[in-house]
This record gives structure tokens, C-alpha cells and sequence, in this order.
């Protein structure tokens, strides 16, 4: 598996799982300010993410290389876990709900689900 080069960019990439507050959808009781902040976080992760996928051709799972804030050391197995789970089930209720098609991508880009 190649290795990402620019760790500084994974490292600041890695925030997105440090800093994420998991939301419960199926509950339907989601903290407005955790939500907008969550979106936010995921925005800014991206122009990360950006450089690190540059290295990689384009047959290389997103997750592949996002995996590797886990074995860089920057995030939990657990954690990383969790917030892809989490992220995931957002792009389900997006995609069942109607929701914004450019949020199914970002969604979709990082969990590498359509």
C-alpha cells in the first residue's frame, strides 16, 4: 500500500476525526450547533485532504488514504471508526431525505460509499 508523503497535511487532515461530535439521527434530536459545526469541519478537512489525494492516482480508494491518520498515528482505530460510521449513516439520511447532491458527494468522498 503506498504511504502518504505530505504528513503534515494528514495530520491536519486528522482533525476532522479528533474534533467530529457524533450525531444520533435515528434519534432526531441533533444539536443544531454540533451539526453546523460537523459540516464546517468536514469543509475544511477537504482542502487537506486535497494534496494527499494529488499523490495518489485515481483508482486509489479515498479511504485508503484516509485510513492512515490511524496508522500514522493521529487518530484511534475506535475514533476513526465511529466518525466514518457516523459519517456514513449522515449520507444515508441525506440521500433518503432529498438533500444537497454537493453534500452526497463530500459525504460519499469520504466514507467511499455512493
Amino acid at each position: 500500500m503506498q504511504k502518504v508523503k505530505d504528513l503534515k497535511s494528514l495530520e491536519k487532515f486528522s482533525k476532522l476525526y479528533k474534533d467530529y461530535k457524533i450525531l444520533n439521527f435515528d434519534s432526531g434530536n441533533i444539536k443544531k450547533e454540533d451539526f453546523e459545526n460537523n459540516t464546517k469541519l468536514i469543509l475544511s478537512s477537504l482542502q487537506h485532504l486535497v494534496p494527499i489525494i494529488e499523490e495518489f492516482d485515481n483508482t486509489t480508494p479515498t479511504t485508503q488514504i484516509t485510513f492512515q491518520v490511524i496508522t500514522e498515528g493521529f487518530v484511534t482505530k475506535k475514533k476513526f471508526t465511529d466518525v466514518q460510521l457516523n459519517i456514513k449513516r449522515w449520507q444515508e439520511v441525506t440521500k433518503l431525505s432529498g438533500g444537497s447532491d454537493q453534500l452526497n458527494r463530500i459525504l460519499s468522498m469520504l466514507t467511499g460509499s455512493h
